[in-house]
């Protein structure tokens, strides 16, 4: 294994062959994917699975690196670090957004009570019909569900979205009419932590349900992203403006109005005052780390989506849940067509599921923007290796 200190990931240069071989879930609408080799250490071409000598990872050395990187220590008040903070992102090449069908109609859902689900709905296609939208059009909560559909069709988006406007209909029967943003906030806070009960699950935090807005909503549990989205679209729809806010490690939400500008930790359930984050950025970047204006600037509806597909990706890598992290790799680069490391961790992935053909176009397409990188060496070696097993399939 070959580590590099620029990437979160251990570079299994191994040869393919000395490799598990996993049949992915493979994207359709991008390529078809061609098993690097079918041999006794893997799955031959008919599905039938084998007994393998060697592990994928050796017991996931490969995404151990990255799993660590995020471990929070066990501590009354835990920390949470977020390593892809929009702050720290290290490449920013244009790359062009997933091209969306117009003729494919968004709605209606065809939806059934009796089978309490969205029925016959392709839940990618509509995620990317959203992010397709002006920025500021991007429905979150929307969007989130759809995220929560991919992975668990059974769920009923548009029963999750009038849920979400009973809650708000409950709390905004709490507002008094008042115009002043410190009372709307304190109202909303009242009926969101306090009468609703929504807060962070300290208990369980590195459970995935914590990143599908549905669980959040039924549970009243959930991440610091995913409450701060559930905030946000109650919220707006209160007339009280707010907007996520990606502090490092721990997400936030700003509500500015009039001149006043409020933080609130949806997780911890407070309002944050200057000392408070002065006090939560050293928790989770050190005591030599200093507080910035940058750090409580809003985050744009895209890189929040990103983020709680990022949270997915390090979940299912820990869990070696290889094909559902490839599916949240394939929806961050339909977001972020800037994020160049996305491209390289997607190759990546393909190459591990064992698919040459997708694998090669985006390992090639990153070196070809960012040569000089410090991983390009270890990288060029693999993409070397998969041009031979193409060729060789062909």
């Amino acid at each position: 294994m070959i580590r590099n200190e620029h990437h979160p990931f251990e570079f299994d240069s191994r040869p393919q062959s000395t490799r598990k071989y996993i049949h992915p879930k493979v994207n359709p609408e991008r390529t078809t994917c061609i098993p690097l080799r079918a041999t006794d250490h893997g799955t031959d071409r008919s599905g039938e699975t084998r007994t393998h000598d060697h592990g994928l990872h050796r017991e996931g050395e490969w995404t151990q690196a990255l799993s660590n990187r995020t471990s929070a220590p066990n501590t009354e008040a835990p920390t949470f670090i977020d390593p892809f903070n929009p702050f720290l992102c290290a490449f920013h090449v244009e790359f062009p957004r997933g091209e969306i069908d117009p003729r494919r109609p968004a709605f209606p859902i065809a939806t059934d009570s009796t089978l309490g689900h969205t029925h016959g709905v392709d839940a990618r296609h509509q995620f990317k019909l959203l992010i397709a939208k002006p920025e500021q059009e991007i429905p979150l909560a929307e969007a989130a569900l759809w995220i929560s559909a991919e992975a668990r069709p059974e769920i009923d988006v548009p029963h999750w979205l009038n849920e979400i406007d009973r809650i708000a209909e409950r709390i905004g029967a709490r507002l008094d009419g008042s115009e002043v943003p410190l009372a709307q906030v304190e109202v909303l806070n009242q009926g969101f932590f306090e009468q609703e009960g929504f807060g962070g699950n300290e208990a369980d935090y590195a459970n995935a349900n914590n990143s599908f807005l549905d669980v959040v909503i039924d549970t009243r549990k959930g991440i610091p992203i995913t409450l701060s989205i559930l905030y946000i679209e109650i919220a707006k729809r209160l007339g009280i403006p707010a907007q996520g806010v990606g502090f490092p490690g721990h997400f936030l939400v700003k509500v500015e109005k009039e001149g006043t500008s409020i933080l609130v930790d949806p997780f911890f359930g407070r309002i944050l005052g200057p000392d408070d984050c002065e006090d939560l950025l050293r928790r989770v970047a050190g005591d030599e780390a200093s507080l910035t204006p940058a750090m409580l600037e809003p985050t744009p509806n895209r890189e929040i989506l990103q983020r709680v597909l990022r949270n997915l990706k390090l979940l299912h890598l820990r869990n070696k849940k290889f094909e559902d992290a490839l599916s949240c790799s394939d929806r961050i680069v339909d977001l972020a067509g800037d994020d160049l490391s996305e491209l390289r961790d997607r190759g990546l992935l393909y190459r591990e599921l064992e698919c040459a053909a997708p694998a090669l176009q985006d390992l090639e397409r990153y070196l070809d923007f960012s040569p000089q990188n410090p991983d390009a060496e270890i990288l060029s070696g693999i993409v070397e290796e998969l041009r031979a097993a193409v060729q060789h399939i062909h």
